[in-house]
């Protein structure tokens, strides 16, 4: 176990289980992400509900997320990429709209 998985299990424990929070909202930070696994594990082990901010922790085993893809960011960035390479003018390259919910 790394010094930061034990970090993660110690506020766990503190903020879950000694001063008893009904829920968990995990944020953004990369260390979130990259130890979404423990996390998710320790939410199920504990039978804290908790939502995510990415999908990668849902399909980890989390209960919700409420955020975009990483996956369909990366591939969308490829496509904007691509057509600005091909000469469009960055400026017209639009945005995309949210237009998927999943489960």
């Amino acid at each position: 176990m790394s010094s930061s998985d034990l970090e993660i299990e110690t506020a766990f424990y503190n903020a879950y289980i000694q001063r008893g929070a009904g829920a968990l909202h995990v944020g953004t930070a990369p260390s979130m992400l990259s130890h979404r696994g423990l996390i998710v594990a320790l939410a199920a082990r504990h039978r804290v509900p908790a939502i995510y901010n990415w999908r990668e922790a849902v399909v980890a085993g989390g209960l919700l997320s409420y955020a975009p893809s990483i996956t369909d960011a990366y591939r969308q960035a490829g496509i904007y990429a691509g057509r600005i390479l091909k000469g469009e003018k960055p400026g017209r390259v639009a945005g995309p709209a949210a237009d998927e919910v999943s489960n």
